[in-house]
């Protein structure tokens, strides 16, 4: 033999691999879990294919390699649980000798309905103060184990009258909804989230308003900042018809006139009531002076 000949030495071997200590972890045995399968598989030739095949309760197959994980080890992830029923799993293995000894484990675990409702992380709106006829933005973050099936804001005016619309799925787990108001005030919503398990989940109140000016978020003719300024609610329109001070003007007509309205100033109300009434006095006078000269008129004529 030339020392630059290759000697190739083939295993003979007849025995086929070994297959033992499988285990199948189904976590919470439910739709959309993840499951894991383990098994410690052995030859003394080596292994050449350690594959694994999955069919669901509907016939469709998932065919996948299983990774060493440590030692004699083997493990496969599965993540595509998401029917309900027994899945049934064939693991094959072929080692390297000379006759290709195969191997085969089969087995089954089950799956259950999904029972956890979906998680709603987040849900917020943009922006929380806007004009009337311009967009705003509903949007939150869900996820499931599972498919999500609808999402939905309920939504209630001004009027009180509440409606429904459905959030449009913008990214893998955003969901956005946009509109334009018109109507004035307060509008409250919370979304509804369902998955196709029929599991579902509510959010907690959020609000928006919509405006015409976008410094007076109620619309009550009072900045937001002099609002603030004096302590008044810059969410509800009701404390512009309010006399904080008691002393016969409201805390609008306190703003208009460039008073307190928490200290009552009678001298300065007086008038300001004269000056936005100063059309309503000068007819008074002119309509009295008339009413004297028809009097002196219709006495005259006695007279002659």
């Amino acid at each position: 033999m030339l020392s630059s000949d290759i000697l190739v030495v083939k295993s003979y071997d007849k025995n086929k691999p070994a297959i033992s200590n499988v285990v199948v972890d189904t976590g919470t045995g439910e739709q959309g879990e993840n499951v894991v399968i383990t098994a410690n598989i052995k030859d003394d030739t080596g292994l050449q294919i350690v594959n694994i095949t999955i069919t669901d309760p509907t016939g469709n197959t998932t065919e996948d390699v299983m990774i060493r994980s440590a030692g004699y080890t083997f493990k496969y992830e599965f993540n595509e649980t998401f029917e309900v029923g027994v899945y049934h799993y064939k693991i094959f293995v072929v080692d390297v000798s000379y006759y290709k000894n195969n191997n085969t484990k089969e087995g089954t675990f089950s799956i259950e309905k999904e029972t956890v409702k979906p998680t709603i992380s987040y849900v917020g709106v943009d922006p929380f103060v806007q004009l009337n006829e311009e967009e705003v933005s509903i949007y939150c973050i869900v996820h499931d184990n599972i498919d999500i099936q609808t999402v939905e804001a309920v939504i209630t005016p001004p009027n009180g009258i509440p409606f429904n619309e459905y959030l449009s799925k913008e990214s893998e787990n955003k969901y956005v909804y946009r509109d334009i108001y018109s109507d004035f005030g307060r509008y409250t919503f919370y979304v509804l989230v369902k998955d196709t398990a029929g599991n579902f989940n509510i959010s907690g109140n959020r609000s928006f308003w919509i405006t015409s000016n976008i410094d007076d978020m109620d619309n009550d003719g009072m900045p937001d900042q002099w609002e603030h300024r004096y302590g008044f609610n810059l969410k509800n329109a009701s404390d512009a018809k309010q006399d904080s001070d008691h002393d016969g003007l409201t805390n609008l007509e306190e703003y208009k006139a460039g008073t307190d309205p928490l200290k009552a100033i009678f001298a300065q109300n007086i008038g300001y009531r004269i000056k936005t009434n100063l059309a309503y006095i000068g007819a008074s006078i002119i309509f009295f002076i008339i009413l004297l000269l028809l009097v002196f008129l219709g006495k005259r004529r006695i007279f002659l």
